[in-house]
């Protein structure tokens, strides 16, 4: 069972609010583990946004590169 302060450590690194944490941690764990199944999919589309926006970013590159080798 991992301690609070890896579970704590782990939300953070996951980007995870300080607020959200502590509130967290004070549920039961299979309360804690509805939480985490809401969260994910919140997680994801933020992925997923920002793998759009780096696609972006790389066209632009791309086209620049490309622009100076013609």
């Amino acid at each position: 069972m991992l301690t609070s302060s890896e579970i704590r450590a782990a939300l953070k690194e996951a980007g995870l609010s300080e607020t959200w944490i502590t509130k967290f941690l004070k549920l039961p764990q299979n309360q804690q583990s509805q939480l985490l199944n809401k969260e994910r999919p919140l997680l994801l589309d933020r992925l997923h946004v920002a793998k759009n926006q780096l696609d972006c970013l790389d066209y632009l590159r791309y086209q620049f590169i490309s622009e100076r080798t013609d």
